[in-house]
């Protein structure tokens, strides 16, 4: 057995690894730039083999020479190289609050713990506990029971705002190991400590659902043997917990009465913020996965060193480093690590009723997680206990800036899938509603109208144009009819002072399909009147953004850009015989022939700031021929002076504000 080295006050460190000390004041400056396995500190240090012996190993890194860097609290340092390769970067990141200690090779963390060793020196990596496999373990219900009596005595944020709130139907779960009973309008005051809700993927349609026919055999009580096991596990957690009062949309909305899902759905809000905690099953892609299984040991690798001082052995082990659920949350950038989705985290549904809910139990693929509006922690201790992240809402994060709150969110939720696109505005109605509730503004499909240039200000990712949904969606102004990501290069100076709209409202008019304004549409239509000019669309066979050869370029009022489309695009014969452009499901973008000419197209601006921006909504005639309605195609910025390809010359764009806001071009237009 390898004898440690010393570890007394004033004893050399390695400069490399500073024998995986914490210490205060550590940085990247104070470490040597270069770890070779097989050369240098590699055979002088028996941490840097460590660190080395167990990326190879545990399959993160070659065996061949890597670059490394040292840091505190994850700040990370390389030089600026050309020949920079992230694939065999090795950095080292200590955590100053936590005792934490993780090797990153490449994007790929691997986490050095001690099982025993912090006692004989605190400096050393903290230890990690053993986490049991089997989810729903004594420790594991332990560890969610601990935070949630901590939830309740110290984070005011996390208090129930609306004790009389109690949901229209309940599951009723009894005694262990009873009968479950549907409730009608049960009683919050019968509750010893309120209701708990289910977060989960569907998976499909073929599962006991409440329907009008089952209703009251529900009520009449059944085994639980009959529920998917993803609901059976659910079950399981409540009464591990002692709540006796379960939320499942499945069996608590009649899901073949429209009006009741709808109305049901409309208070989705009201459902998870008000439930006394939520269960989340991260790790279960269907309603028939489950997710209490028992989990797969994560690979270690582990070695042992003397201690000749105390007689004992301090043990090393290393291993990858949990990258689901909570932890992904945490990290700040994806340029150091790769992310791990579990399923619930891509689903849309999913999405408010994280951000809604007050705390939240997680299954993960490797833990159990905690999340609430004061904090977070896993059985891991992977995740710091401190400030929560922006996921969860509060009443105080909408107030403060409330429509950048709804821009980040938005940005975060267009990139969720659903089952049916149809879903993306009666999802995140939970979310509007809270919104709306804060601000008074009025909201038509998605926008805003106290915010209305910012709200209409929205783009798809450059990467991920699509084609035009088959089916109506929403009015072509709203982000939700299309099915793509959003863009975060539009919309970014939504703090900027003095930016002005150049767009006003008219009018406004909204025709929903069920009961719910903010749900599913069957029309809208926005009137407003701005600064709109005549625009040619063209073909131009650069490359683009994308690094695509062949971009569609736009020329408006006498200055050209490139034009970001909302779908795919396709030119044909409007009523009146001319050539206009519409959105379209085809993918006619390398048709070339059909862009060999100009085409006509009108331009909205949305803001003209000789400093900043010039941006423009990107209009065609409507698609149904609507009688002077039109249609949004996409998007037309005109970027900051300091940017390549438009006029840098602050003279030269202050007259061409001057010519895009002229009181001449101000009309009152139509948008569906």
């Amino acid at each position: 057995m390898t004898i440690l080295p010393s570890q007394q006050a004033g004893a050399a460190k390695c400069e490399t690894c500073n024998n995986l000390e914490i210490q205060d004041g550590l940085d990247y400056k104070d470490v040597s730039s270069v770890l070779i396995p097989g050369q240098g500190s590699y055979l002088r240090c028996p941490f840097c083999r460590f660190l080395c012996d167990a990326a190879i190993e545990l399959g993160l890194a070659p065996a061949t020479p890597a670059v490394t860097n040292a840091s505190a609290n994850g700040a990370a340092n390389h030089d600026d190289d050309d020949d920079f390769d992230i694939d065999s970067w090795m950095g080292l990141h200590w955590n100053l609050d936590t005792g934490g200690l993780v090797l990153s090779v490449g994007l790929k963390p691997m986490e050095v713990f001690t099982l025993q060793g912090r006692e004989l020196n605190p400096r050393l990596p903290r230890n990690l506990p053993d986490i049991n496999l089997q989810p729903d373990s004594p420790s594991a219900i332990a560890f969610i029971q601990k935070r949630l009596e901590e939830c309740e005595r110290s984070h005011p944020n996390c208090k129930q705002q609306n004790i009389s709130y109690c949901p229209t139907r309940l599951l009723y779960l009894g005694d262990k190991g009873g009968l479950v009973y549907l409730r009608e309008r049960p009683r919050i005051s019968d509750m010893a400590t309120g209701y708990a809700a289910l977060s989960y993927c569907w998976g499909g349609s073929g599962f006991l659902k409440t329907t009008r026919s089952n209703l009251e055999t529900l009520k009449s009580g059944f085994e639980i043997a009959i529920l998917p096991q993803t609901l059976r596990d659910a079950v399981a957690i409540a009464r591990g917990l002692a709540v006796d009062y379960l939320w499942i949309d499945a069996l608590c909305i009649i899901q073949d009465d429209p009006e009741d899902w709808q109305r049901e759905a409309a208070m989705m809000a009201q459902v998870y913020s008000n439930a006394y905690i939520t269960v989340t099953a991260l790790s279960a892609s269907s309603v028939q996965d489950g997710f209490l299984a028992p989990r797969k040991q994560l690979p270690r690798f582990t070695r042992a060193w003397f201690d000749e001082k105390s007689g004992t052995t301090i043990t090393l082990t290393a291993q990858p480093t949990m990258n689901v659920g909570l932890h992904v949350l945490q990290r700040s950038s994806s340029a150091y690590y790769n992310f791990t989705l579990d399923p619930v985290q891509d689903r849309g549904w999913c999405f408010q009723e994280e951000a809604l809910s007050r705390r939240i139990s997680a299954f993960s693929t490797d833990e159990v997680q905690w999340l609430c509006r004061s904090g977070m922690a896993c059985e891991c201790r992977g995740v710091d206990t401190g400030p929560s992240t922006k996921d969860m809402v509060t009443v105080d994060d909408i107030r403060r800036n409330p429509w950048l709150f709804w821009h980040d969110r938005l940005l975060d939720y267009s990139y969720k899938q659903f089952t049916f696109t149809k879903d993306r505005l009666p999802a995140i109605a939970g979310l509007a509603r809270l919104l709306q509730s804060c601000t008074g503004s009025d909201y038509v499909a998605g926008i805003w109208l106290k915010s209305l240039s910012r709200s209409l200000g929205w783009a798809t990712y450059f990467k991920k144009t699509n084609p035009c949904p088959e089916t109506y969606l929403a009015p072509s102004f709203s982000w939700a009819s299309v099915a793509s990501p959003l863009d975060t290069r539009v919309n970014r100076y939504l703090t900027v002072e003095g930016l002005k709209d150049r767009i006003s409202l008219v009018d406004w008019t909204l025709k929903p399909k069920g009961l719910d304004p903010m749900g599913d549409m069957d029309h809208a239509t926005l009137t407003v009147e701005g600064f709109l000019h005549e625009a040619v669309i063209f073909y131009d066979g650069a490359v683009g953004d994308d690094g695509e050869t062949g971009i569609l370029k736009i020329t408006i009022a006498g200055q050209t850009t490139e034009l970001w489309p909302d779908t795919y695009l396709k030119v044909s014969a409007s009523s009146t015989g001319q050539a206009s452009v519409y959105r379209t499901q085809e993918d006619t973008f390398y048709n070339i022939d059909q862009w060999q000419k100009a085409v006509p197209a009108l331009a909205l601006c949305l803001y003209a700031h000789s400093e900043w921006e010039f941006q423009f909504l990107v209009l065609g005639p409507a698609s149904d021929d609507h009688a002077g309605n039109y249609e949004r195609v996409g998007m037309a910025v005109y970027p900051r002076a300091n940017s390549p390809g438009f006029e840098s010359d602050m003279n030269a764009r202050k007259g061409w504000e001057e010519v895009i806001t002229d009181p001449l071009k101000r009309r009152t237009i139509t948008l569906q």
